[in-house]
């Protein structure tokens, strides 16, 4: 997956589960956005991209080991 915001530019972090209300991506070693922050997101699977244009999302978790909860908006 590829997320874009102004403050950290384009930034690729892995998808750990998706779900029709959202996805929940490991940062690794990326700061991860503060909860609120709307990023937009581009999923991308082995077989390629899911989607040609990107899709807004809300942060609305954050957790100690660097995972994000990510919701649709």
């Amino acid at each position: 997956m590829i997320l874009i915001h102004p403050g950290f530019g384009r930034i690729t972090v892995r998808a750990r589960d998706l779900s029709d209300g959202g996805i929940s991506v490991v940062m690794g070693s990326h700061v991860c956005p503060p909860v609120g922050t709307v990023v937009d997101v581009i999923i991308k699977r082995h077989t390629g991209v899911l989607n040609a244009e990107p899709v807004a999302m809300q942060v609305r978790h954050v957790q100690a080991d660097g995972v994000v909860g990510l919701a649709f908006v």
